[in-house]
Parts: C-alpha cells; sequence; structure tokens
C-alpha cells in the first residue's frame, strides 16, 4: 500500500468494493448518453460488496470533529505547481467547453487548485451533494420519515403520507436497507380495526404535506421516464417497471392507497373504495398504525450513490418544510440557499430551481460543490455525503467508468458524485493521493462539445489527483 499512514476507513471501503469489480464481478450499466442513469437493480454481488463496504464505513472518525480526512490519512497532499502540472498534461482529445474547477486540502483549507471555482456553472446531478447537506443540516442524520394509518371517523382511514421518498408497496424482509413498507403498515392497521371490531371501511389518502406542482416546469415531457410526479404520497418511487430511467406513473398517490386497500383486504379487510381525502383531517384521529423510513443519513446515501431524482426532490422539499419556506419545489430552493449561506458555502450568482438538477437553470460553483464535501470530512452530521459517494471503477454511477486509458489510477482511490446533462458533466468527491493524502475536489464542463469526451476529460482529471 502506497499510503504511509494507512487508509483511512472510507478509502477501505472503497478499495475494497473496487478490488472486487476488479476480479471480474459484473457492474451497474454506465450513464446514458444525455442524463443520468440509474438502473432498478444492482449487480448480484452487490448486496455482499456494499455490505462489506458500510461496515469498513462504520469506522468511526476521531471523537475531535475538526480533523479532517487528509488529516487522519497519514500522508501528503500536493503542492499548487504539482497539481496544476498533472492537470495541464491530461488530453482534451477534441474536448471544447468551459471547464472549471477546484481542488483543496479538507484539512487546512487550502486551495490547491483554481480554474474558475468561483464560477457559476450548470452542475447537473453534482446539485444533489447540496440538497443533501441542507437535509443533513435541518433535519439530522437520523431524521426518520413516517407514514400513517389514522381512523377519521366511523369507517373511514386515511393513508397519510409523510414524504418518505423509499416507501414500499410491499414486503421488505429481504431488503438492505431496510425500507418502510405498505404491507406492514396495512398488518398493523388491520390488526388495530379488527381488534376494534371493524371489518368494513372506506379508504382516503392524504398527500398534503407537499404543496405547489409536482412537476418543475423547468423539466421538458422527455424527462417523464427520470422522475415521478412529487409528492408526500408514493411508493416503489412510482416506477412501474421498477428501473430509471423507464415508465412512471401519473398517480402516485393513487396508486399507493391502491396498494394499501390491497393489502388491507389481503388481511380481512373490506375495502369499499379509494379516494382523495377533501379538506383536512379532523381534529383528534386516531391513529391506528404508523411505519418509519430510513434514516436520513442512509437516504442520503442511496441517492447519492445512485443519483435518484425521485429521492433528491423529496428530500428537498422536506428541507423546505424544515425551514418553514413550504413543502415545494420554490421552498426547497429557498431552504436549502439558506442553509449554504449560513455554512458560509454560496457564491454570488447561484441559482437553485430544483434538488435533483434536472432544471438546466440551476447554477452552482465547484467551490460550493467542493465546500459540502469538506463539511462532510469536518463533521459526522455529514458524513453520509462522503460515505455515499460511488467509488471509481466499482459502485453506483461509476461503476462502469474510470476503464480508459489514463483514468486506471482513480479505481478505488476515487469517490464522486457524478452529473451528466446534455452538454453538461461533473464530477465532485475526493481522492486519495500518491503520497497518502486525501484532497477533495469538484470539476465541472458545460457546453462540452462531445459528452463522452468530457466524461474521459473528468475521469482522467481525478485519476490526476489521485496520482499526483
Amino acid at each position: 500500500m502506497r499510503r504511509p499512514g494507512g487508509p483511512h476507513p472510507l478509502i477501505v471501503a472503497g478499495a475494497l468494493v473496487c478490488a472486487v469489480a476488479l476480479a471480474g464481478v459484473a457492474t451497474e450499466a454506465g450513464a446514458g448518453a444525455w442524463i443520468e442513469q440509474r438502473t432498478g437493480t444492482a449487480p448480484a454481488v452487490s448486496a455482499v460488496t456494499d455490505a462489506d463496504a458500510r461496515t469498513a464505513l462504520e469506522a468511526p472518525l476521531p471523537a475531535d470533529h475538526a480533523v479532517a480526512l487528509s488529516a487522519v490519512s497519514g500522508g501528503t497532499v500536493p503542492t499548487p505547481a504539482s497539481l496544476a502540472s498533472a492537470l495541464a498534461a491530461v488530453p482534451l482529445d477534441g474536448l471544447q467547453g468551459g471547464i472549471a474547477g477546484t481542488v483543496t486540502d479538507p484539512a487546512t483549507g487550502t486551495v490547491l487548485y483554481d480554474k474558475g471555482a468561483g464560477q457559476p456553472v450548470m452542475p447537473a446531478s453534482s446539485m444533489k451533494l447540496l440538497t443533501a447537506t441542507a437535509a443533513l443540516d435541518l433535519l439530522g442524520p437520523d431524521h426518520v420519515f413516517t407514514t400513517r394509518a389514522v381512523l377519521a371517523g366511523p369507517g373511514t382511514v386515511v393513508l397519510v403520507g409523510g414524504g418518505d421518498p423509499y416507501l414500499s408497496s410491499g414486503s421488505v424482509a429481504a431488503a438492505h436497507p431496510e425500507r418502510a413498507s405498505l404491507d406492514d403498515l396495512a398488518a398493523s392497521t388491520a390488526a388495530a380495526l379488527t381488534s376494534a371490531g371493524t371489518t368494513t371501511v372506506a379508504l382516503r389518502w392524504d398527500a398534503s404535506l407537499f404543496d405547489g406542482p409536482d412537476r418543475h416546469p423547468d423539466w421538458p415531457a422527455g424527462y417523464a421516464d427520470q422522475v415521478t410526479p412529487v409528492t408526500a404520497l408514493m411508493t416503489d418511487e412510482g416506477r412501474t417497471s421498477g428501473v430509471s430511467p423507464g415508465p412512471r406513473t401519473t398517480t402516485p398517490s393513487a396508486d399507493a392507497a391502491k396498494a394499501f386497500a390491497g393489502a388491507l383486504t389481503a388481511r380481512g379487510i373490506t375495502v369499499t373504495g379509494t379516494a382523495a381525502l377533501g379538506g383536512t383531517l379532523p381534529a383528534g384521529a386516531e391513529e391506528l398504525a404508523r411505519v418509519q423510513s430510513m434514516p436520513l443519513s442512509t437516504i442520503v446515501e442511496d441517492l447519492l450513490t445512485s443519483s435518484d431524482n425521485d429521492a433528491a426532490e423529496a428530500i428537498a422539499h422536506q428541507v423546505g418544510l424544515a425551514a418553514g419556506a413550504g413543502g415545494s419545489f420554490q421552498g426547497g430552493a429557498a431552504a436549502v440557499e439558506q442553509v449554504l449561506r449560513q455554512r458560509g458555502l454560496w457564491d454570488d450568482g447561484a441559482v437553485l430551481r430544483d434538488g435533483s438538477g434536472l432544471s438546466r437553470n440551476n447554477r452552482v460553483t465547484p467551490r460550493m460543490l467542493a465546500g459540502t464535501l469538506a463539511l462532510g470530512s469536518s463533521d459526522t452530521r455529514f458524513r453520509s455525503l462522503l460515505t455515499g459517494l460511488p467509488v471509481a471503477g466499482a459502485t453506483g454511477t461509476l461503476a462502469s467508468r474510470f476503464a480508459r486509458s489514463g483514468s486506471e489510477a482513480g479505481r478505488g482511490e476515487v469517490r464522486a458524485k457524478t452529473g451528466t446533462l446534455s452538454g453538461t458533466s461533473a464530477l465532485a468527491g475526493y481522492a486519495v493521493t500518491a503520497s497518502g493524502g486525501v484532497v477533495t475536489y469538484a470539476f465541472v464542463v458545460n457546453d462540452a462539445s462531445n459528452d463522452d469526451s468530457a466524461r474521459a476529460w473528468l475521469d482522467r482529471a481525478s485519476a490526476a489527483v489521485a496520482g499526483s
């Protein structure tokens, strides 16, 4: 091993997963030509490798939260001159477009490389780092979202959405990590109803926690296979074939209620009909049962690894609610900006429009992106910003990346959040350098002449940082 002080536990996980991938294990499908891709299923080995990686990631950080990644790595970071030389040598291979980026020593805050670090650029899905940062700040890593069944009156049950982005319609006994399930909620609800002598009910649903439009006005119709209409009550992320990109329901709340009604029926409760709740729940409505989501930290890890648009938008709406700005696209954007300003992570010219980065009107700076990662290295409240990053050449949206000539050095040494829209590509994460230090970085290419060339440059640039 090249790291003189021994690998940081975060890098142990990355190297572990990468070693399995390099041994010839099947990996996820790569990103598509113009927009972030997500398969709905993981490779056959993922349940094993991800569990092993998660075990390594559970190693505690030092008690002093101010100690950053590079301070505990036992190595040193490259000099600005050597880093500039290494990045200048990365071939463009005909790539034209605006390249902006920054590399920082998270232990000291020293900027090691700056090429338009404060320049507002279109972030694509790297935007999810900012959304997740705000959520962890306002809600905390242990926060959970609750889905409830309540008795609104004699014979009327209301399914109340709590904005859980990963609520499942069926059994989740074999899922890792285990998600909240409408099947479990129905079992408890049916038991409570039967105990009270009620066997016939009308079912209503309440998704009023979120407000405003369920699709962002910036999103074209072509995004219909990338994100489900945003609602506080949705199961299986509204994916009718279980994968993304893929077909989506246009009535996620009604579908959730239908699934819940079916689960109640299977347990001996007759459901006479389902409909949206008109008005608000009556005061004093009795709760029959509830299920709770995974902790927010786990949700953040999953949405970053797979670049999950549905989860990111739900979390952005939750951020708006937590800040008192409203559970809407506008409220979420305002609340994320508020948190970033308070954390000193806001740059003039930045514009936030949605939580996922699908809007082409988002503008953030590489310095803002890298700043969230430095925050993740210095405060355990934000640790899932790092543990959720895909491992180069091994997991998530980086599973099929870093295979080109000149990028191999980044495999297992780089973890980064991807961003891909037509003409825009981004990588923001951290890397272990040749001397064993750890640096955070963000590179964004806008107006790229060729998307494939842009991703190739990003992979090679990240590998150059790791090899410097």
